[in-house]
């Protein structure tokens, strides 16, 4: 059974694409997948992914002026099962909800997970959250990260009505006794993944991380893609 997943994050975090794109790696270790892109605010997936000299459409020529699907999608080079469409150069785009449903429904025999990438502030969040089965939100270990936490939940349930939702924690301090339970008990979410705060997240680039599937990072993601596809 297809999933649409919404990746978003507590605060404008610009590492959020990141986590983004290897979360889409790690689910399509055994799935395929469509990775999304609807953050027109920071607009970073293309770059980071290695794709931007090939995106010449994106998901705007797809769902406003009839491009072919086929001319949208870019299949990535290092996992076959990964397929992208990238954001439009145009910060204001706005998503409809009719038209993502209309995609979503057009590609879900086609791929076993859409995952969304949408800025928290997008003019598509709504859009998205509408069409979503379930949400994934990545958060620092920092009090206005965490209240942002609580506040999205909310926002989720009640605009949204997305009541799966999980939780990727990421910064953790390395020693330091971490208040996990407390954490997901006052977001309301389910704990997806734990990320420490460590150069391996913070340095590297896309395609080396991508490139050493045995580095701490992408097996982390693995796992989490794991618990995020469990019902």
């Amino acid at each position: 059974m297809s999933r649409v997943i919404l990746f978003t994050s507590a605060d404008e975090r610009s590492d959020r694409p990141l986590h983004a794109l290897i979360l889409a790696h790690g689910l399509a270790q055994h799935r395929r997948v469509l990775f999304a892109d609807l953050d027109t605010l920071l607009r970073s997936a293309d770059l980071l992914s290695g794709l931007q000299d090939r995106a010449v459409y994106t998901l705007r020529d797809f769902v406003q002026a009839g491009a072919r699907l086929r001319d949208c999608l870019l299949r990535d080079e290092s996992n076959l099962d990964l397929y992208l469409m990238f954001s439009p150069p145009d910060p204001d785009f706005k998503a409809e909800e009719q038209q993502l449903r209309a995609i979503c429904e057009k590609l879900k025999d086609r791929f076993d997970v859409i995952l969304l990438n949408v800025h928290p502030y997008s003019p598509s969040l709504s859009a998205a959250m509408a069409v979503s089965d379930c949400a994934a939100v990545m958060a620092a270990y920092t009090p206005a990260s965490l209240r942002g936490v609580r506040n999205l939940g909310r926002h989720l349930s009640k605009e949204g009505r997305i009541d799966d939702q999980r939780l990727i924690l990421t910064q953790l301090p390395a020693k330091e006794r971490i208040p996990v339970d407390d954490i997901i008990d006052s977001a309301g979410m389910r704990l997806a993944g734990l990320i420490p705060a460590s150069e391996e997240v913070q340095g590297q680039p896309f395609s080396k991380l991508i490139e050493q599937k045995h580095c701490d990072l992408f097996r982390i993601y693995v796992e989490i893609a794991t618990r995020i596809m469990e019902l």
